[in-house]
């Protein structure tokens, strides 16, 4: 059960992040990736962490896998 809450906990950070980049896309940028647009810095932060909690989740997925000797 609490493998399936952690792996519920990534998703639902990922999904929460995806929502504020395209906040940010759609609202700040016009729809339009502007590398000069200072809230850039923070879209592509965000994209960074979504990749290392994509990361994380597919780790503890295979150590979940592990432990249970799938």
């Amino acid at each position: 059960m609490k493998e399936n809450r952690e792996a519920n906990y990534y998703q639902k950070v990922m999904d929460s992040t995806l929502i504020v980049q395209e906040y940010l896309f759609y609202s700040e940028m016009e729809g339009e990736l502007d590398y000069d647009d200072p809230w850039m810095a923070l879209y592509n932060g965000l994209s960074d962490l979504r990749g290392k909690l994509a990361d994380e989740k597919e780790f503890s997925e295979i150590t979940t896998q592990q432990k249970e000797g799938n």
